[in-house]
């Protein structure tokens, strides 16, 4: 008997590789996930702690009181704003909804890997556009777009890199794409820019029909573990992926907390103001080590070893859990997500024993 056959295209495909775990039973230091080291809003943990009374009835289908809060909040229409499990579920309903075999989709050459794997799933060409240095250059991408060009992805700020384009930038790229193919503005990290020149991509969404913005509780709010995201969009594309999304794509804990997070701006700029801080007393300590981070503007650094490798070994024999860039052809380099003032510390002392080593 033949076995069942799936589509052409799937068995050619990667799995999306994850951190690794480490050791069980050893306490490490996880750097390497870009997650929030910060306890989430007390606010946050209340509201889904509350909503675990009901955990036997299914979730709001369509998140209405999440949406609520996100519109309340980010002054958007909340018709217009969809949830998922995390704004990668969300990049994968783009990518089912308007991808086909054959296809292609523009992305920077260090953009975040996620956006090859979506087009890639669906089978599609992710084109990868050259960079001026770490950073995604206009021109590059506009010069990549072919007569099959369906959705060009940007994360802004970038993950790995930590580089922003500016509002003008970001305006220029949307003003000279074909009107017929989408811009996805991943904005995940867009609550740690502390820079005046930058658009998250909510005014492009409103004045237009082909750029959608998405952004994530994973990071500045603490909720990795719950995994909600959202995303705000054209009516005509909103109605395309409410036609296909999960309809109970997010936990009712998950709705809770994140409804609650969102309306805590204090403890939103609260974070915001210690992660910058850190980030800027952090890069500095790395200098006389030998060490210069790429400039960042999120919660997080990439930073290039003469030995990766050799370094992520030393560093895990440790305790201390970086992310090897050898997927997005930077396995020069080290991604380290900002931990509490304790961990860098800790990280700090273990570079110094790795300098004083000769390496």
């Amino acid at each position: 008997m033949s076995a069942p056959l799936p589509r052409d295209h799937i068995p050619s495909l990667e799995p999306y590789r994850l951190a690794e775990r480490g050791s069980a039973g050893r306490r490490l230091i996880r750097l390497d996930q870009n997650e929030n080291a910060a306890d989430p809003s007390p606010a946050a943990m209340a509201a889904a702690q509350a909503a675990l009374i009901e955990a036997n009835r299914y979730p709001e289908g369509d998140a209405a009181s999440l949406r609520a809060a996100i519109a309340e909040t980010e002054g958007l229409p909340a018709g217009q704003i969809i949830c998922g499990a995390g704004s990668m579920e969300l990049l994968g309903l783009i990518a089912q909804a308007y991808l086909r075999p054959g296809d292609e989709a523009v992305v920077s050459r260090y953009g975040y890997l996620y956006f090859r794997s979506v087009a890639q799933a669906n089978g599609a060409t992710a084109v990868l556009a050259r960079e001026r240095g770490l950073s995604a250059e206009i021109d590059a991408l506009l010069a990549s777009v072919t007569a099959r060009t369906r959705i060009l992805f940007l994360a802004n700020p970038n993950n790995p890199t930590g580089t922003l384009l500016g509002q003008r930038e970001l305006h220029r790229l949307r003003a000279n794409l074909r009107e017929d193919i989408i811009l996805v503005l991943d904005a995940a990290y867009a609550e740690y820019v502390m820079t005046s020149d930058y658009d998250s991509g909510a005014a492009l969404v409103a004045a237009g029909s082909n750029t959608v913005m998405l952004r994530s509780f994973s990071k500045v709010h603490g909720l990795a573990g719950l995994r909600v995201g959202w995303g705000y969009f054209p009516v005509e594309i909103a109605s395309m992926l409410n036609r296909i999304r999960h309809p109970n794509g997010v936990s009712a804990p998950g709705i809770a907390a994140a409804a609650a997070a969102i309306r805590d701006r204090a403890h939103i700029a609260a974070v915001r103001r210690a992660n910058a801080d850190l980030r800027g007393w952090f890069t500095a300590a790395l200098r006389p080590l030998g060490f210069e981070a790429s400039e960042s503007h999120g919660n997080f650094l990439l930073l290039p070893f003469a030995d990766a490798a050799a370094a992520y070994g030393h560093l895990k024999g440790e305790g201390i859990m970086l992310r090897p860039m050898d997927g997005y052809g930077l396995s020069h380099c080290l991604r380290v997500t900002l931990g509490m003032r304790g961990e860098m510390e800790l990280l700090l002392q273990a570079l110094a024993a790795w300098r004083e080593d000769g390496r």
